[in-house]
């Protein structure tokens, strides 16, 4: 599990290993009722689906990003929920531009990331934006506890 600093000791961090990887933590539906920003640590392919699943049966509208494609910022008015899945592969430009979109615009935006690894450690080796990994980083999930 990351550790914690005083930059990012604001979110809420928990371990909840899934149960046969048949539902998500209870986290993540408190992440979703109350439209806050998810991170969720150690998430394999498997864990992405459920994750992507679960949004897209409730009828969210969603913009999904995946490594390898071009992000493209939706705008605000048709995307409630984004889903950045291994975020830490987010190219550091498109991080940059992220974290300037949901300080304007992408404010009502609920950003769900998965990332197999922890990314304070990439925070603190220059490779992923502070400022994104400070917004996404509100509910925090080790699901591999």
């Amino acid at each position: 599990m990351e550790s914690s600093s005083k930059v990012f000791a604001g979110a809420t961090r928990a371990t909840a290993p899934l149960v046969n990887g048949s539902s998500l933590p209870e986290d993540c539906g408190l992440a979703q009722a109350t439209r806050l920003n998810l991170l969720l640590i150690n998430a394999d392919g498997v864990i992405q689906n459920l994750v992507e699943s679960f949004l897209l049966d409730r009828r969210e509208p969603t913009a999904i990003w995946r490594p390898g494609n071009r992000l493209i910022l939706p705008p605000v008015a048709r995307s409630r929920t984004m889903i950045l899945h291994d975020v830490g592969d987010l190219p550091l430009e498109d991080q940059h531009r992220l974290a300037t979109w949901l300080e304007g615009a992408g404010r009502k935006t609920q950003i769900v990331s998965t990332t197999p690894r922890p990314l304070l450690p990439c925070v603190e080796a220059g490779t992923f934006n502070d400022t994104l990994y400070y917004r996404l980083n509100m509910v925090c999930v080790d699901v591999a506890a």
